[in-house]
């Protein structure tokens, strides 16, 4: 299912309804009663048609949700009938390909390479030391992605016995080197402000902060000398400009929003059931995304 535009409107006794299809450049309008659609339809704009029912009667104004890409007039003709009982009828409209500009998700490595300091959202204790190098992360799950990626999978071993050199140990932290997920910043134990956090003895290795007790993150399962912190934990401070520090939070959804558009990009799945831990992952909410 494609990301799509609508308009659902009235005008002058015609009701109409614009559709958007930006991935296969079209614009789909359907007009109804179709005994009232006029013999001609003028676009006056590449996002507007200009209609009358008759010669005499007043002009409506159908707004399209997209730019249609050539101006041209449409005949009674070109509608197709699709149901005689309503008298509907629609027409699809080639439309113009929009540029996107590049999406950058919250606290990106960029982002925070400019900052000053991560810190606990709740009490503002520093939890990782200053001067670190960020790298983003390839994806989420780029591990499960190298189906996708390469014809040999890591474990695969060439008649030469040697394995693949590609493997989890690849893009691991290392001191003073820090990677960026979308939804959290890993760090080995050493660039971690010891006093700041502690770690509870639970099935997630739980990380909190030692001052206020809030969860900032988790231990990474398969190397503990990794902590991995939550973005939605933190406030990130950025570097001072002209003695003004500025600091950026995000909530929980915005990130869950983040996972949800990389799955819709990578495995072209529009429907989710978001489950929490907290709740032995009873599924909570179904999604379905229409538009990213």
């Amino acid at each position: 299912m494609g990301e799509y535009e609508t308009n659902d409107r009235q005008e002058n006794g015609v009701a109409y309804y614009a559709e958007l299809l930006p991935r296969i450049s079209n614009i789909t309008l359907t007009i109804s009663p179709l005994v009232a659609v006029p013999s001609h339809l003028t676009r006056i704009s590449s996002s507007k048609i200009y209609m009358k029912t008759t010669p005499d009667s007043a002009a409506s104004i159908l707004t399209l949700p997209g730019h249609a890409a050539k101006d041209v007039p449409f005949s009674l003709q070109q509608l197709c009938q699709l149901d005689s009982t309503n008298k509907t009828g629609s027409v699809r409209v080639k439309a113009e390909r929009e540029e996107r500009e590049e999406h950058i998700s919250p606290l990106s490595a960029k982002q925070l390479s400019d900052c000053k300091s991560v810190q606990c959202s709740e009490c503002g204790a520093v939890l990782v030391k200053e001067n670190m190098k960020y790298l983003d992360l390839p994806s989420e799950n780029w591990y499960e992605l190298m189906d996708y990626w390469h014809c040999h999978k890591p474990e695969h071993h060439h008649g030469n016995g040697h394995a693949n050199a590609i493997s989890k140990d690849v893009l691991k932290p290392r001191k003073s080197l820090a990677l960026v997920g979308l939804t959290h910043i890993m760090v080995v134990s050493y660039d971690v402000v010891s006093e700041s956090i502690k770690v509870l003895d639970t099935p997630s290795k739980t990380v909190v902060c030692s001052t206020c007790s809030s969860d900032v993150g988790i231990l990474d399962q398969l190397d503990q000398s990794i902590v991995k912190i939550f973005k939605w934990n933190t406030i990130v401070e950025s570097t001072p400009i002209s003695n003004e520090i500025a600091s950026f939070r995000y909530s929980p959804e915005i990130f869950v929003a983040e996972i949800l558009l990389e799955v819709i990009e990578f495995h072209s799945t529009h429907q989710f059931g978001i489950a929490a831990h907290s709740y032995e992952e009873t599924i909570l909410l179904y999604v379905s995304v229409l538009s990213p």
